[in-house]
């Protein structure tokens, strides 16, 4: 067992699991640009777009942002993308569909619109035997989990154990920064002009980044008033990242928002209370600029605690509430910064006793767990004229 987690922290678990990750993956960027190569069939595409939902809606929120100088990309929701946005998934769009369990409903009814629609699609998914693996032209998989766990559940209720596809049940981690990886080494392969980044020094700077973010979470916790709001934002690579760090939290029952930072004065300040938690991602300049004027305000005036992980930082001492990290480029960053945010969101959430074993805490678990099924894998595929069947219990 890693230093520093226990045997009933499955969350430490998936987190020490990251490196490994990464280094397994940065191994096979040659797979993924023959996965890409199968995908688009030998045909020009003018558009790309990425799909997918919760954590793979960030992931896609990245891809949008780490591609978009080179490619004409959009990263969207994939309902949105199914529901309300179909006129992109013409037949000069490659569709890069996301999802971990290969099972998410709606990210099925994004690939089917997309074949409907003459596009072609590219899926990355954790589970090779998936519905997604299945259904796309060509297929990546993340290698994050071991194959033979994904289709197990301990679940005792039979509605929750129809939910699968995931290596433990707990907020997943190592799978988000796989994703990320993954979506580096496709956009290489379309040109992306992200090759030229130090992505190799991941797994060397985990450590440290995991260290200073777990130390500063648990001094955050200590210092914020119980049961209080949290906040989390940040800016370009950092507002994916912030969303990701949210969900976290919002998976282990511990109420916290998410968005932009500047949106963050305009609109979160306003119910920001002494005690409340605000944490800011930082990945450049600017941005440090700016959270150095905000936190005289957030924390000074109001009396929040606020902390910004920063993978820059100026020379010289560091204020108080600046965390640094490892210091690595912008589009490395935005790998780093939501492992970082990850473990201070872990550190929170066991200083305030929360259980970090379980998906929802293990706060009724299986009942919620049936509630999604319900909700989504049960939910009826929607593709016009295409004739496509309703996923089930897919």
């Amino acid at each position: 067992m890693p230093a520093g987690f226990s045997s009933a922290d499955a969350m430490g678990v998936e987190l020490a699991e990251q490196p490994r990750v990464w280094r397994a993956l940065l191994g096979r960027f040659a797979e993924a640009r023959a996965a890409v190569g199968v995908a688009l069939g030998g045909r020009p595409v003018d558009r790309v777009v990425v799909a997918g939902c919760g954590d793979c809606h960030a992931a896609a929120e990245w891809a949008e942002w780490l591609w978009e100088p080179s490619l004409r990309v959009r990263g969207l929701p994939a309902m949105e993308l199914s529901r309300a946005r179909l006129h992109l998934l013409g037949p000069g769009t490659l569709l890069v569909a996301l999802s971990v369990s290969g099972k998410t409903p709606r990210v099925l009814e994004a690939v089917a619109c997309a074949r409907a629609g003459g596009a072609r699609v590219l899926g990355l998914t954790d589970h090779p035997a998936s519905p997604l693996a299945r259904e796309a032209d060509a297929v990546f998989c993340l290698g994050a989990s071991p194959p033979g766990a994904l289709d197990r559940t301990d679940y005792r209720d039979p509605r929750a154990a129809v939910y699968s596809g995931y290596h433990r049940p707990v907020p997943q981690t190592k799978t988000f920064g796989a994703m990320q990886l993954a979506l580096v080494a496709v956009g290489q392969s379309l040109g992306a002009g992200v090759g030229g980044e130090a992505w190799g020094e991941l797994p060397g700077v985990a450590s440290p980044a995991a260290e200073a973010a777990a130390a500063a979470g648990a001094r955050a916790a200590s210092a914020a008033r119980p049961g209080c709001r949290i906040a989390v934002a940040g800016t370009g690579p950092g507002l994916p990242a912030a969303r990701f760090a949210a969900y976290k939290f919002l998976e282990l029952v511990v109420p916290a928002g998410q968005g932009e930072i500047e949106e963050f004065c305009h609109t979160w300040y306003l119910t920001t209370e002494p005690g409340d938690l605000v944490l800011f991602l930082v990945h450049d300049e600017a941005t440090y600029e700016r959270v150095a004027e905000i936190v005289p305000v957030v924390e000074g005036e109001i009396g929040a605690v606020v902390q910004a992980l920063c993978t820059w930082a100026p020379a010289g001492e560091a204020p108080g509430w600046a965390v640094g990290l490892p210091a690595v480029g912008g589009r490395v960053a935005g790998v780093l910064l939501p492992f970082a945010a990850a473990h201070w969101v872990r550190a929170v959430a066991r200083a305030w006793g929360v259980n970090t074993d379980r998906f929802r805490a293990g706060k009724d678990e299986e009942r919620y767990v049936a509630g999604s099924t319900r909700m989504i894998r049960r939910s009826r595929l929607r593709v016009p004229g295409s004739g496509f069947p309703g996923c089930g219990d897919a």
